[in-house]
Order: structure tokens, then sequence, then C-alpha cells
């Protein structure tokens, strides 16, 4: 493993390049250890996407946790969702179903379009307003969601 630090280049829009020194000039530390710092974190959070093993329902509480700033970024739809989830390593027993996919993915669009989907799969009443936090509760009683540790025991509702 080679521990040598190589340089990349960047390009930042001007207002996250102020945010950073800002933040540097705070802590009292260069740009460049602010740009660390945020690359460290964001890869901690996103460590699962670096096993092509972890996929299926194992992946979901990641994606639930994290699609909205996800998609912003990487502009997920529904196949491309599925190609991270469903990768061809995962069982067939443990891949998440194509239209719960479909309802992850909607989470990037109005919250009428997640509450009538919602209702027609589940049959029951959802106040658009509670679309999300919905979506996020069936997909994990459905699948049986752990937290990303893999300990069943601290398992939260999303209420």
């Amino acid at each position: 493993m080679n521990n040598k630090k190589q340089c990349v280049s960047v390009r930042f829009k001007p207002s996250d390049l102020e945010r950073i020194e800002r933040i540097a000039r705070r802590l009292g530390a260069r740009n460049s250890d602010v740009i660390r710092y945020a690359v460290k974190t964001a890869l901690t959070r996103l460590m699962d996407l670096c096993d092509p093993r972890m996929g299926g329902q194992r992946l979901l509480p990641l994606l639930l946790g994290q699609y909205n700033e996800l998609n912003r970024h990487f502009d997920l739809d529904a196949d491309r969702l599925e190609g991270i989830i469903n990768n061809e390593e995962i069982p067939e027993q443990n891949r998440v179903e194509r239209t719960d996919i479909e309802l992850l993915a909607m989470c990037a669009l109005s919250p009428h379009y997640i509450q009538n989907r919602l209702q027609e799969i589940t049959g029951q009443a959802i106040d658009a307003d509670d679309a999300q936090r919905m979506l996020h509760q069936y997909l994990q009683e459905k699948y049986g969601q752990r937290q990303p540790d893999g300990d069943p025991s601290h398992s939260q509702s999303l209420q």
C-alpha cells in the first residue's frame, strides 16, 4: 500500500472556496486541511460504497440517510440506483425490489409523488407532508433495516 500523498487539482465554485477560506481562518488552519477534512469525512460516510458486496438490503440505511445529498450531487435516477443497490454480486434474496428503488428515487421529487405511490402500495392514507418519513418507515419495515454498524439492537424508527 502506497502511503505517499498525491497532488490533485479540484475546481471549486467561488462561494465554496470562500467558505473553505472562512473555516480555515476560524480554525487557524490551512485551506488544504479543511479540504482534506471534508474529503475524509465524506469518504467515511460513504465507506459502504467501497465494498461491491455491500449492496441490496444492506445498502438501504446509507441511501435512506443520505439520498437527498447524494442525488443533489450525482443525479441518481432509478436506473442508476438499481445498479448501485443491486449489483451483480448481490444474491437474489438480498436484492431490493425495483418498485422500492423507484420509490427511493422519488425522494428528489415532490412529496405528492411519494404520497400517491405509497398509498397505492400500502393502501393507507398518507399525508404529503409526512411522505418522506413514511417512505423511510415503509422500507425499514419491509427490509428489516439495521443501522449501518449491522447491529439490530441499534435500529431506530424514523418516527
